[in-house]
């Protein structure tokens, strides 16, 4: 059963804050943002294949405009099974957005 808690958009642009907890099928996440930042966490596993996936992320926004914007992402994933353990793997994006 999902589990959220979101702020209000004011005007001003003030930062609140946006946080939710999700469960369902083997799968747990939980994600929490401000006006300009966010963050996650999640696991999921695969009874068939005995697997368990795991991730964690951030995010800044680094520029924003009413029609653009563009932010930084870092993270890491792992994968765990009995026949193989995975190291953390890092990984980074950017990303632009633009409304038309």
């Amino acid at each position: 059963m999902p589990i959220e808690v979101n702020g209000i958009e004011h005007q001003d642009k003030s930062k609140d804050v946006s946080l939710s907890f999700t469960k369902g099928n083997d799968k747990v996440a939980a994600f929490g943002s401000i006006d300009v930042a966010h963050a996650a966490a999640s696991a999921a596993h695969i009874p068939i294949a005995k697997r368990t996936d795991y991730s964690i992320s951030t995010g800044l926004k680094l520029h924003e405009t009413p029609t653009s914007s563009f932010s930084a992402n870092i993270g890491a994933s792992k994968s765990a099974s009995p026949f193989a353990k995975g190291d953390w793997q890092p990984n980074a994006f950017f990303v632009y957005r633009k409304k038309f």
